[in-house]
């Protein structure tokens, strides 16, 4: 457009340019410079939604960042927590298997005293028949 106002020449008249001519060339560069300035706003206009979208874009991806900050931290916190509670776990049932390893080992001596108790009861009892059998057995003679 602009551009072919550099090549427009006019004739010339007795006492300058034609004046037809001239007016028709200022009709022209005002249609061309209306046409530019509308299409200039335009512009300014769409440029003016592309950084709204851009800011949009922004907040949103400064969001996103702080979210997957947040659900990193909270995976972590939780990884933690569970890394603990394992252990709590692990540790109660190792004290409640040594409770129950200690209280079995305690019934284990009782039986085996009681067994001891019983194999000494045992004795004297068939050491006492043996003796009333000898004793039976030396008066029978």
């Amino acid at each position: 457009m602009v551009s072919q106002l550099k090549f427009d020449k006019f004739k010339t008249q007795y006492r300058g340019y034609n004046k037809a001519e001239v007016i028709a060339f200022i009709d022209e560069v005002i249609n061309m410079l209306d046409a530019l300035n509308i299409e200039h706003k335009q512009l300014i206009n769409e440029n003016g939604i592309l950084k709204e979208q851009i800011n949009r874009f922004d907040d949103i991806k400064v969001q996103i960042n702080e979210t997957l900050v947040s659900a990193q931290t909270v995976a972590s916190d939780i990884k933690l927590q569970a890394i603990k509670q394992q252990e709590f776990i692990i540790r109660t049932a190792e004290h409640n298997a040594n409770k129950v390893l200690t209280e079995k080992l305690r019934e284990a001596n009782k039986l085996d005293q009681e067994i001891a108790v019983y194999k000494a009861k045992l004795k004297t009892v068939i050491n006492s028949q043996l003796e009333m059998l000898e004793y039976v057995d030396k008066y029978e003679d």
